[in-house]
């Protein structure tokens, strides 16, 4: 992989992120500006992954990929949600006790 590349990692945890700013449940628990974030990276992937901005704009092809990944992998969306609630209240801690580089 090349460092200008998205990884499939990456791509999959974007897509994964942007079909649930599509779900309203879940919609408000992201800032407007990672909403856009995630719509414009889905928006752009490249082949074969660009089918899946305008296929998530559809509420039971969201419904569908939610359930078939609890099944196949289940906590994995758990995993990276709380991954990136303790590593940001990680990091505001450390900042607020005055630590500003390393």
């Amino acid at each position: 992989m090349k460092a200008n590349q998205l990884s499939q990692t990456a791509a999959f945890i974007a897509i994964k992120f942007y079909r649930l700013t599509r779900m309203p449940p879940f919609r408000s628990c992201f800032d407007g500006q990672v909403i856009d974030f995630y719509d414009e990276m889905v928006e752009f992937l490249p082949a074969p992954l660009n089918w899946y901005h305008a296929a998530l704009q559809k509420s039971w092809i969201r419904t569908f990929f939610l359930h078939s990944e609890e099944l196949l992998l289940p906590g994995d969306l758990m995993h990276i949600i709380c991954r990136k609630y303790f590593i940001g209240r990680s990091v505001n801690d450390l900042l607020a006790e005055g630590m500003n580089n390393c």
